[in-house]
C-alpha cells in the first residue's frame, strides 16, 4: 500500500517513528523547523573544551526497555556512564538524589540505614495526605527540613509557581535512598552514545525510504492536507492554530562560560537557593565514559535559567498545574475527531516524558499504525 506519511519533528520521538516505518517497508517525509535533528536531544562537539556538548541541556539514556535498549543499540554505541548530581545549599553541597550520606551530612549524624529510615520516618507530616500535591508528597515522607532544604526554591525556580500546585506525580520520579549510591538513576542501564546523540539520530533517519527536511517550517494545514497519515510531535495547540490560546510552559535560557581545569568536579550541580537565579550548572566535560579519567583542563559549563514561556520561545516543558486545564482538553477532543493525525512525543501529548519512554511510546504507536494500515 502506497501511502504519504508526514511527520512533524525530527526529534527522538519523529526519528524513531521514521525508521519503524521504514523498517515496515513504508516511504515517509520528516520535517524541522530546526536546521538539526535530535530536537532537544542535541549534541555539538566542541574543540575547545574537547567535550560533547548537550546544546538544550543535558540528556542521559536510561532504560529497564529491552526493546528501547536494542533499537538505539542499532545506531550507537553506548559508553559506560554514571550519572551524578549535587545540590548546593546555603554554602554547603549534597549529594541528590537524597541517600544516607545526604542525611548526615545534613542532619550532622552517622546513622546507619536502619536508623536514617526511622528518622526520616519521624519527620514526615502524616497527617498531610501525599498526593495531593508535590508540596504535599515531600513533607509527607520526609519532612519541612528537607523540602526547604532541596525542593521549595529549585522547584518554584524551575516551574514557576509554588509546589502546592504542582502535581505530586513530578516528585514521585526521584527516589530517595538509605545508602550511599549516588547514581541519579536506578535503571539497568545507563550509558551515553559514544559519538552524540545527533550522530545517532542520524544514523536513524539514514534509510531510502526516508526523506527529512530540516530548517522548514510548515504548517498543520499543509502537512495535514497533502498526507495520509500526520504524526504530529509539535504544540498540539499549533494543529488548531492556537485559536484557544496557548498552553502553559517553561522555556530555558542558557548562559556558556569556559574555565581553566575542573570547575565544578561533577556533571551537574543544582541551586536550591532562592537568590541564586539560576536552576542548575551543567559542565559538559563530564559526559564521556565513566572510565576515562584523563585530567579535564578545559571546563565548558552552563548556566540554566527557567522563565515562563512566550511565543518564539523552545517549549522545554508542558506545565501540569493540579487545578484542570480546560483548554489542554478541548485540543485533545478535538485532535481525536482528525482521523488522519497521531500526536506524539512530549509536545503533541503535552506531557513530560524520559528519553526511553518517548522512544517505547513512538514504538509502540508505529506497532498499532503499522497492523491499522497492512
Amino acid at each position: 500500500m502506497t501511502l504519504r506519511i508526514s511527520i512533524v519533528g525530527a526529534g527522538i520521538t519523529g526519528a524513531t517513528i521514521a525508521r519503524a516505518l521504514a523498517d515496515a517497508g513504508f516511504s515517509c517525509e520528516v520535517y524541522d523547523q530546526r536546521d538539526h535533528v535530535a530536537g532537544n536531544c542535541h549534541t555539538t562537539f566542541d574543540e575547545k573544551a574537547n567535550c560533547f556538548k548537550h546544546e538544550y541541556g543535558p540528556h542521559i539514556f536510561h532504560t529497564n526497555n529491552s526493546r528501547v535498549l536494542n533499537f538505539t543499540k542499532r545506531f550507537c554505541s553506548f559508553l559506560p556512564y554514571k550519572h551524578e548530581v549535587k545540590s548546593l545549599f546555603s554554602d554547603k553541597i549534597f549529594s541528590l538524589p537524597i541517600n544516607l550520606h545526604t542525611i548526615n551530612q545534613y542532619f550532622g549524624q552517622c546513622f546507619n540505614p536502619i536508623e536514617a529510615k526511622a528518622f526520616i520516618e519521624t519527620l514526615g507530616k502524616k497527617n498531610i495526605n501525599p498526593e495531593d500535591s508535590f508540596e504535599a508528597f515531600v513533607l509527607h515522607n520526609l519532612g519541612e527540613d528537607l523540602y526547604q532544604a532541596f525542593f521549595k526554591n529549585y522547584t518554584t525556580k524551575q516551574w514557576g509557581v509554588s509546589p502546592d500546585q504542582i502535581p505530586a506525580s513530578v516528585i514521585k520520579r526521584l527516589p530517595i535512598r538509605y545508602n550511599y549510591d549516588s547514581n541519579y538513576f536506578h535503571h539497568t542501564t545507563q550509558g551515553l552514545p559514544e559519538l552524540g546523540y545527533t550522530d545517532m539520530v542520524e544514523k536513524m533517519l539514514n534509510d531510502p525510504l526516508i526523506v527529512c527536511e530540516l530548517g522548514k517550517k510548515i504548517s498543520f494545514s499543509d502537512v495535514y492536507e497533502k498526507s495520509d497519515l500526520v504524526f504530529w510531535s509539535g504544540p498540539i495547540e499549533e494543529v488548531f492554530q492556537y485559536d484557544e490560546g496557548a498552553l502553559p510552559y517553561r522555556t530555558l535560557d542558557f548562559t556558556d562560560t569556559y574555565l581553566d581545569g575542573d570547575a565544578q568536579g561533577c556533571p551537574v550541580m543544582n541551586f536550591a537557593d532562592a537568590d541564586v537565579s539560576a536552576t542548575r550548572r551543567t559542565q559538559h566535560n563530564y559526559f564521556r565514559s565513566t572510565n576515562d579519567t584523563k585530567p579535564i583542563e578545559m571546563s565548558l559549563v552552563t548556566d540554566e535559567f527557567s522563565r515562563q514561556w512566550e511565543h518564539g520561545d523552545v517549549q522545554y516543558y508542558p506545565v501540569h498545574l493540579n487545578s484542570s486545564n480546560d483548554v489542554l482538553e478541548s485540543y485533545q477532543r478535538r485532535a481525536a475527531t482528525l482521523s488522519k493525525l497521531h500526536l506524539c512525543g512530549r509536545l503533541g501529548r503535552f506531557r513530560y516524558i524520559d528519553m526511553d519512554v518517548a522512544i517505547a511510546d513512538a514504538l509502540q504507536l508505529s506497532d498499532r499504525v503499522i497492523q491499522e494500515v497492512l
